[in-house]
């Protein structure tokens, strides 16, 4: 695995799902956020994957970020589905589900995404 140093949210959409990338951090973020964005990036690929298999696994069916934080177990799982989002990995279904926090939104992997899968 190679560490991808570019913002997640690039326009490149070619990065593999494992790759370990530097976390994004709000502009204006206190330098604790970005310590501890740094500090992340040796789990980033290995959760992005998680993330990936979980919605791979459900299909069309999808998973809301609550539920992906359920099934995968660790909070950031949000920041990495949109990572995956940015990278053409998953898309907004165009469905929501009610959550514990009220209503999300249904995520759903790629067709890149269900190609990696069948790899």
């Amino acid at each position: 695995m190679s560490v991808h140093r570019v913002c997640p949210t690039c326009t490149c959409l070619e990065y593999d799902p494992d790759d370990n990338m530097v976390p994004s951090t709000h502009r204006d973020g206190p330098n604790t956020e970005k310590i501890n964005a740094w500090r992340e990036t040796p789990k980033t690929g290995s959760k992005r994957r998680m993330v990936l298999i979980a919605l791979c696994r459900v299909g069309q069916l999808g998973l809301t970020d609550d539920e992906l934080e359920l099934e995968v177990g660790f909070r950031s799982a949000k920041a990495r589905r949109n990572e995956l989002t940015g990278g053409g990995w998953v898309r907004n279904s165009g469905l929501s589900r009610k959550t514990r926090w009220g209503t999300g939104i249904v995520w759903v992997p790629t067709d890149k995404a269900i190609k990696w899968w069948g790899e």
